[in-house]
């Protein structure tokens, strides 16, 4: 590589805190490079720190954070119905730890106050795009499976996804009354007549095979 390149190159080669791809991209395109506001070092966003990328990887990354689910339990006494009553309450606890957070702490003390109002802009800004970006991660991981086929097997290991059932279905058929024709409803009315006289059906088939 000649002078004139090197003296044309937005990001020198000896830069460690540069990747080799951000430096091949930034030759064509605007990469994003910073500067550690405690080292002085120029660094890519690979090579930034995951607790605040305004410092690079090596000045902020002792920071600790705690996290413990506490239980109290409160118990409260009503004199005018003479009864104990107990409530839990339950919330997560974190805290922090380490140098660096210390040195915010210290910080924050001596920032003036438009310094506090740009910092907390920033810094909420930062934290609604991280929440959004960890509830999609949520909802991709809650969805990983969809579309997915997976084989139930009982324990026999046949396959329940493949088993099929028989079902026997009973049917039944209505059918439809016959009408009756004139004569033979004047054969069941003039039966009825005789039966309501006092003839049995003995003597009403007797006095049928006379008529013959």
């Amino acid at each position: 590589m000649s002078e004139i390149e090197q003296e044309e190159s937005p990001i020198p080669l000896e830069f460690p805190k540069v990747c080799f791809l951000c430096k091949e991209a930034n030759l064509c395109n605007q990469i994003p490079i910073n500067q550690c506001g405690r080292c002085g070092s120029t660094y890519c966003t690979h090579f930034a720190s995951g607790v605040d990328p305004q410092y690079c990887k090596d000045c902020c990354k002792d920071v600790e954070m705690t996290t413990q689910n506490v239980s109290v339990t409160r118990e409260k006494y009503n004199p005018e119905t003479d009864q104990l009553t107990t409530k839990i309450h339950k919330y997560k606890s974190i805290k922090f730890s380490g140098l660096d957070w210390l040195f915010y702490q210290r910080k924050i003390t001596e920032m003036s106050d438009q310094e506090l109002s740009l910092a907390i802009e920033y810094h909420q800004t930062l934290y609604m795009g991280m929440i959004n970006e960890r509830d999609k991660r949520r909802v991709e991981y809650f969805h990983r499976n969809a579309g997915k086929k997976f084989v139930i097997r009982d324990a026999n290991g046949n396959d329940l996804n493949t088993i099929s059932t028989e079902t026997t279905v009973k049917k039944t058929r209505t059918v439809k009354p016959r009408e009756k024709s004139g004569s033979e409803v004047n054969l069941i009315a003039g039966l009825q007549s005789l039966m309501k006289g006092g003839m049995s059906p003995d003597q009403i088939l007797a006095a049928l095979k006379k008529v013959k």
